[in-house]
């Protein structure tokens, strides 16, 4: 419940403030060797091109550098 507690008392919300609990996996994960690929898949909220742009940006806030997840995205 702390997260929703602390996420409704602030005045304004960053994109760090609603991934918390995303960027911590993505931390984890990472330190610990797994490999991501980029990719979206598309559905009713997901908007092709934009939330791949967001991925990324989810990826290099958890420690993945941009030549981490072009080098993944590409090979």
């Amino acid at each position: 419940m702390g997260f929703r507690r602390d996420y409704f008392q602030k005045d304004s919300v960053t994109l760090a403030d609603i991934a918390a609990f995303q960027v911590e996996d993505i931390k984890v994960l990472y330190e610990n060797g797994i490999r991501f690929a980029l990719g979206t898949d598309t559905g009713f909220f997901v908007m092709p091109g934009y939330s791949l742009h967001e991925e990324m940006q989810l990826l290099e806030m958890g420690g993945y550098g941009a030549l981490g997840y072009y080098q993944d995205g590409y090979l």
